[in-house]
């Protein structure tokens, strides 16, 4: 074969369980020690890429010598569509330190790296180190390997293991069907709070509100009802709980100190990782580090609240919020009554507290936010939302689970939505063993060759490009780009139904699949259609004159510039009588 991929220098890691000391080259700790070892990791690093790297010949039509920065940047969705555009199926990009990458949007490379080899396409350095600095051992910074692969000896390795399956061994059965039916009046007794708060805001007449922060808090105080049994915010005043605020700092925090991440992640190790970004003194690091701790904190009281209420049984939880209906206090529950080698330890379930909050607010409110952004653009489709809702309605009533679930132009709506606005674009994993990743559309390397399957060294970074498939004209037609809920109301493109299902959710990778797939989907749509049903039937949205930049980064959200670092969403609303 023709193409020879990837890297030939394999990343250096060092293990999790060195003392700190060792990690750092038995050098005194101090914050002059931190620069050097970091600037000899980058010698190092870029020693080895000058003596080892193959380069790979994939064709001039399928390699781009722009930065891989502007992958990642907060302006990047030109330069995203520009690639899965013009070099379809896979693309060589250059990246941090020179390093090769490929954005993948082949199909069956996707399943490939996605389901059928999910334990050989794992998490990146930076992924997992900065998942371990902000979360602790979270379901979203743990690793699913069940064994070591083999290596050169000089190597050494993230700590390996099966934390990420016995954790998701736990969680899935309290993300299921039955667990988010039971949330349902949760979600719309908020909805209610939040209807409450926008009408008590528009009484005199229609107004322009950051739509945005309302649906924040709204979605902030249901995954703190529904999925931790604890209530952040009544909105009922004006400012907000500590933890909410953080929450919505963190996803700009990171995209700020990427190329910071991904430096220190050279060293391989959490503890000297944390040790540089404490001892840095860098204004965007240290604002960092400030919103872990607090999230860390609130996330440790939580618990520590809920684990006295399940220690004490059920006549306790009957007297907690929603009667202890929420996941939190069901983990604990099976937590205690699982076998010794299958209970998680007090500091992993602190992790899953913050987890499941950013991962249910963030990403949940960015997709609620660009649904109801869309819908002020297009003032029929709202209309054509609000009329099938209050048709189904009963008197007034909530709608139940499945109810909200058989209404066919609202799920169009939010199908469309997640298919071309996905809240996280695009995710990287790295190739823990050298593997082949196949293609279904051919491409032609330097030697005129057809190439239908590329090999692929351990080491190598693959970039699973989420929109690029979701909006991909060999799939969807050459109307691939617009947003058009009608497409859900008829049969799906059988270009769609013959390519290789790699996503849990409608045939598109929004959610993701295989075992690192949302866990939380089944809720995120539930919060969605719920608050998305409130706010059509009592209130009319409209575009203001305020601007609206939708920004890339690691995830999607809007501000009022282009690049802004603070999240807001300012829209007219007026009540509907």
């Amino acid at each position: 074969m023709s193409l020879s991929s990837g890297l030939n220098a394999r990343p250096c890691v060092a293990r999790q369980d060195l003392p700190v000391d060792t990690v750092m080259l038995g050098l005194p700790i101090s914050p002059f020690n931190c620069a050097l070892v970091s600037a000899a990791l980058v010698i190092i690093y870029l020693s080895w890429r000058r003596l080892g790297h193959r380069p790979m010949t994939i064709s001039p039509d399928h390699h781009h010598n722009r930065n891989y920065g502007q992958i990642f940047d907060l302006d990047g969705w030109g330069f995203r569509r520009h690639l899965w555009e013009e070099f379809p199926a896979v693309v060589k990009i250059h990246a941090f330190l020179g390093d090769i990458h490929l954005s993948v949007t082949d199909p069956a490379a996707l399943y490939s790296i996605l389901v059928k080899d999910q334990a050989i396409f794992e998490e990146t350095k930076i992924h997992l180190a900065s998942g371990q600095l902000v979360f602790g051992n979270g379901l979203l910074s743990t690793q699913g390997l069940s064994r070591l692969f083999d290596a050169p000896p000089f190597e050494l390795h993230l700590r390996k293991g099966e934390h990420h399956r016995k954790q998701r061994k736990l969680l899935n059965p309290l993300f299921g069907t039955q667990n988010v039916r039971s949330i349902c009046p949760i979600a719309y007794s908020v909805a209610r709070q939040l209807r409450a708060a926008l009408v008590s805001k528009i009484q005199d007449g229609p107004r322009e509100i950051d739509i945005l922060e309302w649906l924040s808090r709204s979605i902030m105080e249901f995954i703190g009802r529904g999925a931790l049994g604890h209530t952040f915010d009544g909105l009922t005043k004006e400012t907000q709980d500590p933890f909410g605020i953080v929450i919505k700092q963190l996803l700009p925090a990171l995209s700020v100190t990427r190329l910071w991440r991904e430096l220190f992640a050279l060293t391989g190790s959490v503890t000297s990782f944390r040790y540089l970004i404490e001892n840095l003194p860098n204004k965007s690091l240290q604002s960092l580090l400030n919103i872990v701790g607090t999230m860390n904190h609130h996330a440790e009281k939580i618990l520590l609240s809920k684990k006295v209420a399940a220690e004490q049984g059920e006549d306790s939880a009957l007297h907690q919020i929603d009667e202890g209906k929420d996941i939190l206090s069901k983990l604990l529950q099976a937590n205690m009554n699982a076998d010794d080698d299958e209970k998680l330890p007090f500091d992993e379930l602190v992790a899953q507290v913050s987890t499941i909050v950013f991962a249910g607010v963030n990403t949940t409110s960015s997709s609620l936010g660009r649904i109801v952004h869309l819908l002020a653009e297009h003032q029929d489709v709202q209309d054509k939302v609000r009329a099938e809702i209050a048709g189904a309605q009963r008197d007034g009533q909530d709608m139940s689970y499945d109810e909200l679930a058989a209404l066919p132009y609202l799920e169009a709506v939010c199908r469309e939505s997640l298919r071309r606005y996905p809240a996280i674009p695009i995710v990287a994993k790295t190739a823990r063993k050298d593997t082949i990743m196949p293609l279904s559309v051919p491409i032609v390397g330097l030697d005129g060759k057809r190439i239908d399957e590329i090999p692929i060294l351990m080491g190598t970074t693959v970039l699973v490009d989420i929109m690029g498939m979701n909006c991909s004209r060999a799939l969807w037609g050459e109307d691939a780009l617009e947003w058009k809920p009608e497409r859900w109301m008829h049969p799906m493109p059988q270009t769609v139904l013959d390519a290789p299902n790699c996503g849990i959710y409608a045939h598109m990778l929004t959610f993701l699949g295989g075992g690192r797939a949302c866990i939380g989907y089944k809720i995120a749509q539930l919060n969605i259609k719920v608050f998305l049903s409130m706010l059509i039937t009592s209130f009319k949205l409209s575009l203001s004159d305020a601007p609206i930049f939708w920004n890339s980064g690691g995830g999607a959200y809007p501000s009022a510039e282009p690049r802004g670092t603070k999240s807001e969403l300012r829209l007219n609303v007026e009540l509907i009588r």
